[in-house]
């Protein structure tokens, strides 16, 4: 995984020619299926890199060449959005609780996929991050998370020494702190969480089709 801040400023290098098109000033991400499209290169131009042409990522953005090297307003799609937009939305559960702001978001560098959401360290003594199995919906002014996400962030909201990261919420919850939570506690946290898993499982299972196309799609091209 990689933090999108990470990947902002790192220079876009081609394998065909050996050249520095310029650096990455943002990605693209499909809001349906939470996928990172591409990036935006920026030099004298600001230019869209498929996401399917890079071969690397690590001190720099490795991709095929300079020529897969798109105009951006080949992305004006509806389903697309910068991932800077992102940041700063409200967190809020199914009843309108809210629950913080997005501070950043992960993605899977073998294909873009969006697998964690960081919420706003101003209301945690560290940074949350947040498996989007906790999350019900991304829209375009907030995050709805389901009810049992929010409660086991309230249960964690209340220990102020506590360092917290959930490493996927509904499958395993890693808590480190210096206090520790009494059976009954994890007990309750690792019973909500299984229900998340149980809310998620039909449209995990919706959606899981439309995914592996996408992903033919990109292998494709």
């Amino acid at each position: 995984m990689i933090r999108y801040q990470d990947v902002i400023g790192k220079p876009a290098i081609s394998i065909q020619e050996g050249k520095n098109f310029g650096k990455v000033i943002d990605v693209f991400v499909n809001i349906q299926n939470l996928v990172v499209d591409g990036f935006v290169i920026s030099d004298k131009d600001d230019r869209f890199l498929p996401y399917n042409q890079i071969k690397n990522i690590g001190d720099s953005i490795i991709f095929s060449s300079g020529t897969t090297l798109l105009p951006l307003s080949e992305k004006e799609n509806i389903n697309e959005r910068k991932g800077a937009s992102f940041l700063g939305l409200k967190v809020i559960t199914e009843n309108g609780k809210e629950n913080g702001t997005v501070a950043s978001f992960y993605f899977k560098i073998e294909n873009g996929f969006i697998s964690h959401f960081e919420l706003q360290k101003n209301i945690f003594k560290e940074n949350l991050i947040m498996s989007i199995d906790g999350i019900l919906r991304v829209g375009e002014d907030a995050v709805i998370i389901y009810n049992e996400a929010a409660e086991i962030i309230d249960e964690m909201k209340k220990r102020n020494d506590i360092k917290i990261k959930i490493k996927k919420i509904g499958r395993s919850v890693q808590i480190f702190t210096k206090s520790v939570f009494n059976k009954k506690v994890l007990k309750d946290i690792m019973e909500k969480s299984e229900r998340i898993m149980q809310k998620t499982k039909n449209s995990t299972a919706k959606i899981k089709d439309a995914v592996e196309k996408t992903i033919n799609k990109i292998r494709k091209k």
